[in-house]
């Protein structure tokens, strides 16, 4: 347990939840919460409701299923309205003249996105969701949380929650001491045609005290596409916890555990497949390139997701070939021990996030990794010395990445070893927990 260094208890509220892809944003906040002293902070966690988020804190964080309070939120997640509703029928008949209508591109926008968002805006549909919420919070804030010190709000993007906005304008002018947001992913440019955009970077520059991001890139676009101000923003990497490096007779006894041979090459792809920023069509269609040249690759893909995505990879597999060199683990709990046997964690982002948790995965068991430039990747790995560095969307460049790594053992060994040091050096979770409560602290002092 890592011992703050304030004096006097504190009440902390954190927010956080309203997301339809559950990932890094919930380790990050569970991970922050066990390791707080109960003996320094009171502790209060308010989420959305979200099937999802209660699945994930199950299975990963089961010691906070209990303590976790949820708020009747708005938009509903998941909810579609008829023209959504419609326009999914269509999208089973795609060679409806009407569908083929409504998916023309104008400034990179389907006709139909147009369609739908004046239909939301002629709808009241955002003006009656920020009513809700405010009369969620206001009840939350002036019944159960009148003595609250620090308000954290756990944003995944940005804009991100709808909520959250709302959360941080009643925190204020409820008094709250200190109001902090936490984004973990790269920013949506301010619209220019959506009032609720200016509304929202208004109310956090204005009522939030500090913002953490976890990426020197998400900082800055915050500041360039946001208009935030500089001197609120503070980069705290999200952190893990250190784990020893496997044996080789551990490898061994895990790869034989999973039907793997010695003789396999083993690349490894983690994520939310549902989610195409990972690029796990880009990896296959790489790996489509190898295998004449490693007939032993064997590449393993960690994560769920929809049916519908599931079976758009596994024709991907199909079309190029690769039944026999291809295998879909599902959701797993022992990441550290299926990084320890890969020989290769490849992290193909083709568009920007932060700096995600599976490179930190790879670094700690002491593996080496093939990512690209997008977001925030290239923050933890040190081209050609821990790991390569790809252009993002490159599968060319990715094909060659992998050649390089796939051919040379001595070479994989030695970037392994210093992604370890790396991992170390920028990413113990104690350290940046250490951070936070650093930020908590002088939070408070300065009050």
């Amino acid at each position: 347990m890592i011992s703050p260094i304030m004096h006097k208890k504190k009440r902390l509220l954190y927010y956080t939840g309203h997301c339809e892809i559950v990932g890094g944003d919930v380790k990050y906040l569970f991970e922050l919460l066990q390791h707080l002293d109960s003996h320094q902070f009171d502790i209060t966690i308010y989420a959305d409701k979200n099937k999802e988020f209660s699945r994930k804190i199950a299975i990963d964080f089961p010691e906070f299923v209990s303590q976790v309070k949820y708020l009747e939120t708005a938009p509903t997640l998941f909810h579609q309205n008829f023209l959504e509703r419609y326009y999914i029928y269509l999208s089973q008949k795609q060679n409806s003249f009407l569908f083929k209508v409504l998916n023309w591109k104008v400034k990179g926008k389907s006709l139909f996105q147009a369609v739908n968002f004046l239909y939301t805006c002629a709808s009241f549909k955002y003006l009656r969701d920020h009513v809700r919420n405010f009369f969620v919070f206001y009840q939350l804030f002036s019944n159960k949380c009148k003595d609250v010190d620090i308000v954290h709000f756990n944003n995944g993007g940005y804009p991100g929650k709808l909520a959250g906005g709302m959360a941080i304008v009643v925190a204020h002018f409820f008094g709250i001491k200190k109001i902090i947001m936490t984004v973990h992913n790269e920013p949506v440019e301010r619209r220019w045609y959506r009032v609720s955009d200016f509304l929202l970077d208004y109310g956090v520059a204005k009522y939030c005290d500090d913002l953490l991001v976890p990426s020197a890139i998400i900082k800055q676009q915050l500041i360039d596409l946001r208009g935030l101000p500089s001197d609120k923003i503070h980069v705290i990497q999200c952190g893990l916890k250190d784990e020893p490096l496997y044996s080789d007779q551990m490898i061994y006894l895990k790869r034989q555990a999973l039907g793997l041979i010695p003789e396999h090459l083993v690349l490894l792809i983690a994520g939310n497949y549902e989610d195409p920023r990972k690029g796990h069509h880009l990896l296959l269609l790489a790996l489509a390139e190898n295998i004449t040249n490693f007939p032993t690759l064997k590449l393993l893909i960690v994560g769920d997701g929809s049916l519908q995505r599931k079976q758009v990879l596994d024709d991907l597999v199909d079309r190029l070939g690769l039944d026999d060199y291809v295998e879909f683990l599902g959701y797993r709990t022992d990441m550290h021990a299926l990084n320890s046997i890969a020989d290769v964690v490849v992290v193909p982002s083709i568009q920007g996030e932060a700096t995600p948790y599976t490179i930190k995965e790879a670094a700690r068991a002491g593996r080496p990794v093939i990512t690209s430039t997008a977001g925030g990747c290239a923050e933890a790995v040190e081209h050609n010395v821990s790991g390569l560095l790809v252009p993002a969307g490159d599968m060319k460049a990715l094909s060659r990445a992998l050649t390089v790594l796939l051919k040379d053992a001595r070479l994989r060994k030695k970037m392994g070893e210093q992604a370890k040091s790396l991992f170390l050096e920028r990413f113990l979770l104690q350290d940046r927990v250490e951070d936070v409560i650093q930020l908590y602290a002088e939070q408070v002092d300065d009050t």
